[in-house]
Order: structure tokens, then sequence, then C-alpha cells
């Protein structure tokens, strides 16, 4: 009895945007974004020699809860990589250090800072570099 007692339950809201009428390769997880930081990601992304229409960009909202269940499940997705965002709040449940590339099934999952701090330092700038330059997306 005790044991029931002590267990927390966590409430699973539904989804509140319609993930099945995508279909990206690399989801980009990130808080909204200032033009500087999209100009920056967008020379990251160029940089990677990703296609623009290979991304989805997912702004996360702080504290408003989203379930993402049904864009983790597509096939095609083989990157997520989270700005910031805690695994965690996007429904991903391993231990993931940042700057760590995770395998989780076929979906390689990557946490890192915030765009902005990365931007401003080039220390994080070669590691983010050299953790995704050999990633084969296309």
């Amino acid at each position: 009895m005790y044991f029931l007692e002590k267990i927390t339950l966590h409430q699973i809201p539904e989804p509140k945007q319609d993930f099945t009428k995508v279909s990206p390769k690399i989801v980009l997880v990130h808080r909204k974004i200032s033009p500087d930081g999209g100009a920056f990601l967008d020379k990251m992304i160029g940089g990677f020699k990703w296609l623009e229409e290979d991304c989805i960009h997912l702004i996360a909202e702080p504290d408003v809860p989203e379930n993402y269940s049904t864009l983790w499940s597509q096939p095609q997705i083989k990157l997520i990589w989270a700005f910031e965002i805690s695994p965690r709040d996007l429904g991903i449940f391993i231990e993931i250090k940042k700057y760590d590339l995770v395998l989780l099934s076929t979906i390689e999952i990557y946490w890192s800072d915030s765009l902005e701090k990365i931007d401003s330092n080039l220390l994080l700038k070669k590691q983010v570099w050299s953790d995704l330059k050999k990633l084969q997306i296309n």
C-alpha cells in the first residue's frame, strides 16, 4: 500500500500540434529565437549540407507540455537536436549528456546549449561541428 501511495502519476497531454502531416528527417527543437539566432541556425544547416525541407523547427514553450509521440514514431526521422530543451521535456526518458550524440533505435538525439550560447562560444561551435559533421542525413 505504501508503495502505491508514493507513485507519481503524470498526465500526458493530447498533442496540440498535428505531426502526422509532416515528414522531416531532422527535428530542431528550441525556444523562440532571435533573427540573429535564426541566421546562425540557417548557416549551420547549410554548413552540414542539410536540406531545409528535411528540417522541422519546433518551438518549445517553457512549462507548456506537449505530446510528441506521433512525431517520434515517424520512421524517416534521423536526428532530433534539442537546443537547451531537456530530452525529458520532449518525452525522451533516457540519460543524455549535453554534446553527446546518442542513438535511440534509428534516431540520433543531440542535446546542446542554446543557439545564442553556441554562436558566442568558439569552443562550442567546434564541438557541434565535430559531433554532427559525420552524420549522414540525406
